[in-house]
């Protein structure tokens, strides 16, 4: 029966021959990138997209979209009072994060 310390030893030898590849570490995450609710006022729906530097822009409507934050829940395309409600929020620098069980909260600047 062979020691840890030789099948170590062994290992190395492998790796310096080639015989033995180091795994690739990959540089995405597995499941994808971090994904972020995002608004478009005009169409009333909620688009889940990748955090970019960029300005996002509606699929449909071809306008800026809102970053509304991550635990965002769009009220149904056809609700204009929700979506009446949602706009003002977003305009005074409200943000739907929350980190584990503390809730939403606004980011804006004032107060």
């Amino acid at each position: 029966m062979t020691t840890k310390i030789e099948k170590s030893r062994r290992m190395e030898l492998r790796w310096e021959v080639g015989n033995r590849q180091l795994p690739e570490i990959p540089l995405k995450r597995p499941h994808g990138s971090y994904c972020m609710a995002h608004a478009c006022f005009n169409c009333r729906k909620s688009f889940k997209q990748a955090y970019s530097e960029a300005e996002a822009t509606c699929p449909q409507c071809a306008r800026k979209l809102h970053d509304m934050g991550r635990s965002f829940k769009a009220p149904k395309a056809n609700d204009a009072e929700q979506w009446e409600k949602v706009k003002p929020l977003w305009l005074a620098g409200f943000r739907f994060f929350s980190y584990r069980s503390y809730p939403a909260q606004n980011l804006s600047r004032s107060g």
